[in-house]
């Protein structure tokens, strides 16, 4: 009787866990309308009715950065958009300032909990949230981090990777050029 119970159980938490999961939506195809694999020119063709503005100093073969913007109904500071093999694979947006940082990131983690569900991980001091997001029908994973900006506290960013991209990116793709800018 207590084998049938607890196989019943089981069985019974299972599925319920099948179905939360199945709740929230897959891992994203892209970052901000831009698509896994876009190229420069398509990225720069998503950013343009967005109102950000290219920094072509700052660009590399990696990198593009766009300065103003928005995301998510939010003003858009800045935005660095890297490449591997001329394909896109990491996005990062830095939030203006338009409200207390602890409100912005208390909204945009409601808004990605809502759609990719509990954060994998988190830390409090500094406020730092990671999503790991699988998407069956790709086999890929995308890593979602809303955190400050890095240097100064003030401003949040929200950073997508495709995981299985990342993987095939060279050393020096990876470290871009920083937008010493502040912007």
């Amino acid at each position: 009787m207590s084998r049938s119970i607890a196989l019943s159980l089981f069985v019974a938490i299972s599925t319920l866990s099948a179905i939360q999961a199945s709740a929230f939506d897959p891992a994203p195809d892209g970052f901000a309308d831009m698509k896994w694999r876009s190229t420069k020119d398509e990225v720069k063709a998503v950013m343009e009715p967005k109102g950000a503005k290219p920094v072509k100093k700052w660009e590399t073969p990696s990198k593009l950065v766009f300065d103003y913007g928005k995301l998510a109904g939010m003003g858009v500071d800045a935005w660095d958009i890297d490449f591997s093999d001329g394909k896109f694979w990491r996005g990062v947006a830095t939030f203006s300032q338009s409200a207390p940082s602890e409100r912005i990131f208390d909204v945009l983690k409601k808004m990605l909990s809502d759609k990719y569900g509990p954060p994998k991980r988190e830390w409090h001091k500094p406020l730092l949230t990671i999503w790991t997001v699988d998407n069956p029908k790709t086999r890929e994973s995308v890593t979602i981090t809303l955190h400050p900006r890095a240097f100064d506290d003030a401003r949040i960013q929200l950073d997508y990777q495709n995981d299985e991209m990342k993987k095939h990116v060279r050393p020096e793709e990876d470290a871009g050029t920083p937008n010493p800018s502040g912007l």
